[in-house]
């Protein structure tokens, strides 16, 4: 887990100053810069949507061994 979690974070390392660097060079710096953002965006996305599918899977089993019972 900590080897992806690490590659990851060597691959946003390396992508995300480039990304800036074309969206500034195409556009203007204050749109680069503000691309910047995508990456702590997109992470708290994935955060709400690990949470919601981990409560409803607990719930899902917490459901199944109820009726067993």
């Amino acid at each position: 887990m900590f080897g992806l979690l690490a590659a990851f974070g060597n691959l946003g390392g390396i992508l995300m100053p480039w990304l800036v660097g074309v969206t500034a060079d195409r556009s203007s710096l204050r749109l680069g810069l503000a691309t910047s953002t995508a990456c702590p965006l997109l992470m708290a996305l994935v955060l709400l949507w690990m949470r919601h599918r981990t409560a409803a899977e607990s719930s899902e089993s917490h459901d199944s061994i109820a009726q067993v019972a």
